[in-house]
């Protein structure tokens, strides 16, 4: 028997197109944008010829955005156990035919916003 405690593994239903994908999240210290990639992933797979598609946007089924960074073990309740994502075919730039919505999920999945963070400090001072 296993000394350590054994947490649930958490699935989390993907729906592409109305196509449903359940994504093994493991423990869940993945992000919405990591889950929402590995469901393109399936899906391009299951497209002749076999295509790259990007998310460009994560909502519950309440229809609410889900932040790309949103980490998915801490974020249990709002991102619920059915998510719908929005996908663009890789072919080209991703850009001018995005609505902003749009345009600002998947700067902050994949462009400049994924490395922003925001920091907070306290400082001592020093007698």
């Amino acid at each position: 028997m296993s000394t350590q405690s054994q947490q649930s593994e958490i699935i989390i239903k993907v729906f592409i197109d109305n196509k449903p994908y359940e994504i093994d999240c493991d423990t869940g210290i993945q992000d919405v944008a990591w889950l929402a990639l590995s469901a393109c992933y399936l899906y391009g797979q299951e497209t002749y010829p076999i295509t790259t598609y990007l998310p460009i946007m994560a909502k519950n089924k309440q229809g609410q955005i889900l932040h790309p960074k949103l980490v998915i073990l801490q974020n249990r309740q709002l991102i619920g156990d059915e998510i719908n994502i929005k996908v663009k075919r890789k072919f080209g730039t991703i850009g001018s035919e995005l609505s902003p919505e749009e345009e600002d999920w998947y700067d902050n999945a994949f462009g400049q916003g994924r490395f922003m963070r925001t920091v907070s400090a306290y400082l001592k001072p020093v007698n």
